[in-house]
């Protein structure tokens, strides 16, 4: 699936999900990585909020030898989904919000 690190830096440093901090994201990458192999990611539409906030609708498709699962995002978890423009680069940022809704 990839290296963590370069994921990572593609991470606001204020990253913010259902209460979830930085450390919440790289755990969830990792236990990803160890479960599967392979990750598609289907963008269907972006939303923009004004010129700096944009929330990535997609299907992901996680693979391994032994399972396949689909996700619609923002709406499973939503973890990369939401983006922040930051001297003028977009970077994983999400949902801001300390409760899960």
């Amino acid at each position: 699936m990839g290296n963590v690190y370069g994921m990572l830096d593609k991470v606001h440093n204020d990253y913010l999900h259902k209460g979830n901090i930085v450390w919440h994201l790289n755990q969830e990458i990792l236990d990803r990585m160890a479960r599967f192999q392979l990750l598609e990611i289907e963008v269907l539409y972006i939303e923009f909020q004004g010129s700096r906030y944009a929330v990535a609708h997609t299907r992901d498709r996680y693979s391994s030898a032994i399972e396949d699962l689909s996700y619609n995002e923002p709406e499973s978890s939503g973890y990369f989904s939401y983006l922040y423009r930051d001297n003028g680069t977009w970077l994983i940022y999400g949902n801001q919000l300390w409760v899960k809704k």
